[in-house]
């Protein structure tokens, strides 16, 4: 089955095993001439490439690795300038894609990415077919680790990332290895297979890294696939179908799930992975696009923004708790050390006796594969420890108020979460604390009481809370993708700099459980608080978004930049 020319990018989702295909829009809903005008900025950018390497005479023409390296260094340079330019958002998510297809589509030899419907793409005005021609004759040999089969392997599975999600890119790799062991000189090939996943992965990295420019200029200085593909000459090749029924069962034989993981730790031991562990340090945050947090809360990237200067705060959360009177709106002329911007802020209060504090509770519909939440805090000069403070929740429901489940450890498909606490070390840290993790999931341990407390992630050295001070926080939760990938990770900065980042994690086991909650949280117990009955806390400046946000930015000033 051939697939007819379309006049925008269309994607092919398919259905079912048995081949139903509905056609449905890219994953970012952007408009397809858009997405294709980004891909064909980056076709541009490698064909003037591709030719100038032509016209190179004798040992100056480059072939091979050191070819592939070029192209990539020539698209992410062309990334970067438009990146540099400051697009919106949504915009800058069209470029990335951009990117991803016009990589894929120019090293993709056969056109299989514009017209194979296993591929679940059709590429109409990419390329026109003299276009095409020209790309063919010019383009050379580019491999990767040697391997010229590699090259479009990696690409285009990176852009089937960034058009359909990486399980549904991991799918295609893996049916059509499936396919060619019944293929007379084909056969199974691990590492094809490993060069799907290894370009899967590095578009979830330039996706969702959070630093887009930074990565762009990164690649454009020295970018090396032998960073994000590993050595893959070891494995098995050409297995035919009899082999790889003995071996690994079919596509969804959990002897084939876990072959696959084993490839996932493999990449992700390549040098590539290990340094974008850790974010680049130049890049500002959304923030630094709006001085003084003005109109932050119109970025198509922003879920919420709380600075509690509008009158009627409450009518902007979906659940205030039991207690909603220990909440209150806090005026810089009646306490000025108690509001960090502005004329306003929020205060908690917690009266042992009476109360455990208070809490603000937004649920998002529909959820996301990954938040993040900014807010600026204080605590009291005499605030005591604290039992739980705010948290990043994913849950099977859409109800408007938070959920139990102490002590419970979750279903894989109903929820995970994570808080970032003062914790008092077993009460041996000065109040308020020092900062770490509280999180639930499925694969959390066991408790020496049996039960499921929250599990801690302390970050290497401990961050100590100075209290009387506005601190600015900011916290991230990505769930893993696919689900059966420990992939995930969770990530906080304080006033701008990464203090602890965890990663390796397999939050959930179904991809349609998002984190689809924010719940700014202020409980104090008897259990947590020794010394004072009356503790207080002052937030503002909450904003929540799908991408880093950085701490607010001073009109006149130069943004905070996000750093290790």
């Amino acid at each position: 089955m051939m697939l007819a020319p379309v006049t925008a990018i269309r994607l092919l989702v398919i259905a079912s095993l048995a081949g139903t295909l509905v056609p449905a829009r890219a994953q970012d809903a952007a408009d397809p001439s858009s997405l294709e005008a980004a891909a064909r900025r980056t076709l541009a950018a490698l064909l003037g490439e591709a030719r100038a390497n032509a016209a190179r005479k004798g040992p100056e023409r480059l072939a091979g690795d050191a070819l592939a390296d070029a192209y990539l260094r020539r698209a992410a340079g062309a990334l970067a300038e438009r990146l540099a330019a400051g697009p919106a958002a949504a915009e800058e998510a069209r470029e990335l894609r951009g990117f991803l297809v016009g990589l894929g589509t120019f090293m993709d030899p056969n056109g299989a990415l514009a017209r194979d419907p296993r591929a679940a793409l059709a590429l109409g005005p990419v390329e026109s077919e003299a276009e095409r021609a020209e790309r063919v004759r010019v383009r050379g040999t580019p491999s990767i680790r040697g391997r010229e089969d590699w090259t479009a392997h990696f690409w285009i599975s990176a852009a089937l990332r960034g058009l359909a999600g990486a399980g549904f890119a991991e799918s295609v790799g893996i049916r059509k290895e499936v396919e060619d062991a019944g293929v007379p000189g084909k056969g199974f090939s691990l590492g094809d297979l490993c060069a799907d996943l290894a370009g899967i992965e590095f578009a979830g990295r330039l996706l969702e890294g959070g630093a887009p420019l930074a990565s762009a200029r990164a690649l454009a200085a020295s970018g090396r696939h032998a960073d994000w593909m590993p050595e893959a000459r070891d494995l098995p090749e050409g297995l035919d179908a009899a082999a790889v029924a003995a071996r690994f069962g079919g596509e969804r034989d959990e002897r084939m799930r876990r072959e696959v993981a084993n490839l996932r730790e493999r990449i992700r031991g390549a040098p590539g992975h290990a340094r974008a562990a850790a974010p680049p340090k130049e890049e500002p945050g959304l923030a630094a696009r709006y001085p003084g947090d003005r109109g932050i809360g119109r970025d198509p990237a922003v879920l919420l923004h709380e600075d509690f200067e509008p009158p009627g705060f409450r009518s902007r959360w979906d659940d205030l708790g039991a207690h909603p009177e220990t909440l209150s709106v806090v005026e810089r002329s009646d306490a000025p050390e108690e509001v960090a911007h502005g004329e306003r802020s929020l205060r908690i209060t917690a009266t042992l006796g009476r109360d455990t504090g208070g809490h603000l509770f937004k649920r998002f519909v529909p959820g996301r594969d990954a938040l993040f939440a900014r807010f600026y805090v204080r605590f009291d000069p005499g605030c005591d420890h604290v039992h739980h403070f705010v948290h990043l929740v994913a849950e099977a429901t859409e109800a408007r108020w938070p959920s139990g489940g102490a002590g419970e450890r979750p279903a894989g498909d109903q929820k995970f979460s994570t808080g970032l606490e003062p914790w008092s070390g077993w009460g041996k840290l000065p109040a308020p604390g020092a900062w770490h993790f509280y999180s639930y999931w499925h694969e959390m341990k066991r408790a020496p009481d049996g039960k499921f407390w929250g599990n801690f992630f302390d970050p290497d050295p401990p961050v100590p809370i100075e209290a009387g001070r506005w601190t600015c926080c900011e916290m991230s939760l990505r769930a893993n993708d696919p689900p059966e990938a420990a992939n995930g990770e969770q990530a906080f900065w304080v006033d701008g700099k990464l203090a602890g980042r965890f990663g390796g994690i397999r939050w959930r086991t179904d991809a349609r459980l998002k984190v689809n909650a924010f719940w700014l949280l202020f409980y104090v117990t008897d259990h947590s608080a020794k010394r004072s009955r009356v503790n207080r806390v002052a937030f503002d400046d909450v904003v929540v978004a799908e991408r880093y946000i950085g701490p607010r930015a001073e009109a006149g000033r130069s943004p905070v930049r996000e750093g290790r």
